[in-house]
Formats: C-alpha cells, structure tokens, sequence
C-alpha cells in the first residue's frame, strides 16, 4: 500500500501509529501534547495556543486576567469553569491582540454585576480607542450604554438599522427597551 499527499509519498509508519489518546487527530498531529480534547484543557493551554499561532512570545493576557479575576480560574479544565468564566475567559481572549475589530456574542451572559460593569468599562475604553465593537444582545441597557448604532433584527429581517438616538427620536421614547417595543407592535400590526 501507498499513500500519497499531493502526489508525494509519505511514510507508512506514520500512518500505522496507534492512537492511545481519546482525540486521534491531536495524537496523530502531537497539537495538544500534555492536553487531549480541547475541552478537557486548562485555559494557559488555549491562551499559549492561541499565542503561538499569533507568533507571540510577550504576555498580552495578564492584565486582562487579573481584570477579569481568573487567576484562580487557571488550574481548571475549562469544561469545569462557569458559564461565567468561560464568558471572561472569551473576553481575554477576544482583548488580548489588540485588534481593530470585537465581536462579542452576549458578552455579559453569566457575569455577575461587578464583571459585567468591568466588561462594560473595557468595551467603552477600546471604543474610546477608534475600535469597531459589534455585540449581539438582549440586554436593551446594555446596548443603549455600549452602542451608537444599532441594527434590531427579527427572523432574519431589519427592521432597524442606524443610530439609537434616531430610533428614540422616530419611536418617541427614552429608553430603549420601550422604542423596540414599539418595533414589535408595529411588527405585530403588520402581520
């Protein structure tokens, strides 16, 4: 038998290794050496991944994770973590490069109220730094803090796109979660 990658021959005795490790392909590739499954892995593990990837040989993440307060957190697999470290341990993660573009998905889901002022306060100082930030949330407070803009999609279609003083100002309100109720009516009235 021969095996062959873009036409050039590999040797077989790689292919015959055995694997021992529940993940085949990080055994078979040596990815994660000490660590199996990505999910079994302590968050050093993912961070110094990510960082090798990147080429980093410096320690973005460290402010950050004394900001977020998971010093303590570091020892665990991630699989064990709270929802709410593992959403501070993504915010690292997401922070730690500096890059010109956040996305966040629901970033306060599962923080208590210091973290997620904390998160808050991290997200308005990289804004104030000429960052684009786009979040997804349903936390209407949360985005009238946080956003200038905002598009309100509902199964799959617009039904707002532009700035959320435009949409109080067109909706007659002061608080958010009131005008994109009114979305909702007028959504309701249509069908």
């Amino acid at each position: 038998m021969h095996t062959a990658v873009n036409f050039q021959p590999i040797n077989p005795p790689i292919i015959a290794r055995s694997f021992t490790s529940p993940n085949p392909i990080a055994s078979f590739f040596n990815i994660f050496p000490a660590i199996s499954p990505i999910r079994n892995s302590m968050p050093p593990a993912e961070i110094a991944l990510i960082k090798d990837i990147r080429n980093r040989n410096d320690n973005p993440e460290e402010s950050l994770i004394k900001k977020f307060e998971l010093t303590g957190e570091l020892t665990k697999p991630i699989r064990t973590l709270s929802g709410g470290n593992k959403q501070k341990l993504s915010a690292v993660i997401s922070l730690m490069f500096n890059p010109e573009i956040l996305i966040f998905d629901e970033p306060t889901a599962g923080l208590d109220p210091v973290m997620s002022n904390r998160f808050k306060e991290i997200v308005l100082e990289e804004k104030r730094k000429g960052k684009t930030i786009i979040l997804t949330s349903h936390i209407m407070s949360e985005i009238e803090e946080l956003a200038d803009e905002i598009i309100f999609l509902l199964d799959g279609k617009i039904y707002y796109n532009g700035s959320v003083m435009n949409l109080l100002i067109e909706k007659g309100e002061v608080k958010l979660e009131k005008a994109v109720a009114k979305i909702l009516e007028e959504k309701s009235a249509w069908n």
